[in-house]
């Protein structure tokens, strides 16, 4: 079997597959420098991917573990909408007070995209209806004016 050089060279045989980018028991995978470059500094973008991916995994309490680390640190997006993942993992633990100060915030530091709001309605009802019944989310959605 023919496998091009450049595919050896750089190992993408061995990422090609999300799966193996991910590692199941938290240990961090080494991957190939040359091809990737080294790992970005821990700012914003840092927790922000990594939240983005722990979202597409329903890793939602990691998403609140960077969530705290990101307020540790003082850290902010320069798009309101970077907050987004934040937002839907924190409602996905139940930690709907944070997740309706935090939307509160978005909507107001960002008045001129008038669909944040109706997004964040949208997003917020779907984990409230993914939530167990006995969550705070009532209250949230309806201090968002987030009507069914």
């Amino acid at each position: 079997k023919f496998i091009p050089s450049e595919i050896t060279d750089y190992s993408y045989q061995n990422i090609s597959n999300a799966t193996d980018l991910v590692s199941a028991t938290g240990e961090p995978k080494l991957l190939n420098a040359k091809l990737i470059g080294q790992e970005p500094a821990h700012g914003w973008c840092y927790y922000f991917e990594k939240s983005d991916l722990a979202l597409q995994l329903k890793d939602y309490t990691a998403i609140q573990k960077n969530y705290q680390i990101v307020i540790d640190r003082s850290l902010k997006p320069y798009y309101g909408y970077e907050w987004f993942p934040f937002i839907e993992g924190l409602a996905w633990v139940g930690n709907w007070q944070s997740a309706l100060s935090l939307s509160q915030r978005v909507i107001e530091e960002n008045p001129t995209n008038d669909s944040y709001q109706s997004f964040l309605c949208q997003m917020l009802s779907q984990a409230a209806e993914g939530t167990s019944p006995n969550t705070d989310s009532a209250p949230a959605l309806s201090a968002l004016n987030c009507s069914k």
